[in-house]
Order: structure tokens, then sequence, then C-alpha cells
């Protein structure tokens, strides 16, 4: 099992996660939606190490993604960012610089899907490094 978990949190592609949910498939039969969740979040989580995001808080209100210290961000891309998430997106730079993303009662009250949500934000969050 160790092993198993090692390279789920590995995973860097979606050819990768889709290439353990079939290896998963294959040896235990149906994966468990807590299976899919971790595949999903290790997908996450080397999304965001492409974005020089070094680590993310999720809670229902917002999504906190913390800028790595020495990210080599173009800084003029940054307001044309937080412009295209119509004041949902602010650029904290005291203490560790982060992106928080402010969750809507809309997405707060909708399927609850925040692997769905985060993925949504990171994709915008693209045009940082583009």
């Amino acid at each position: 099992k160790l092993d198993l978990y090692k390279r789920i949190a590995a995973i860097s592609s979606e050819e990768e996660a889709s290439d353990m949910a079939d290896e998963l498939t294959d040896r235990f039969g149906k994966v468990p939606a807590g299976t899919r969740n971790l595949i999903d979040i290790a997908l996450l989580r080397s999304r965001a190490h492409r974005l020089f995001i070094e680590n993310m808080k999720v809670t229902e209100k917002e999504i906190s993604m913390y800028i790595y210290k020495n990210a080599t961000i173009d800084p003029t891309r940054i307001a044309p960012l937080l412009e295209s998430f119509g004041g949902r997106m602010r650029f904290v730079t005291t203490g560790r610089p982060a992106f928080i993303y402010s969750v809507t009662a809309e997405e707060r009250t909708g399927d609850g899907d925040t692997i769905s949500l985060t993925s949504g934000v990171l994709d915008r969050m693209g045009m940082l490094i583009e």
C-alpha cells in the first residue's frame, strides 16, 4: 500500500493520473471515491507547483495559494489575472505572498466539488506563466 501512496503522490500529468486509475482498477476493481480524490489532489499539487504555488489551503470560503519565495512570476501579469476574477481574487504580499480566491455563496452551495473548483482556478492562473 505504501508504494501505491508514493506513486500516487508522484503523479505529475493527466496521463499518469489516468494510468494510475487504470492500474488500480485492473488490480482491485472499481476505484473508491477517496482514492480517486487522492489521485486528483496529487495532480492538482503538480499543476500548482508549475505555477510556483508552494502550498494551498482550501476552506469553505477561500482558496489560498502561497507562492514560492523565489518564484519567477512576471509582475505585469498579476493585475490582469486579478481583474479576470472580477474582484474575487486578491494578491497578498505581507508575510508569505499568496493569491487568495474568495469562494462565492453559489460555489459553496453547488455540488461541493472543491477539487473541480480549485482546478478551475488553477487553469485560469496559467496566464501567470504563459
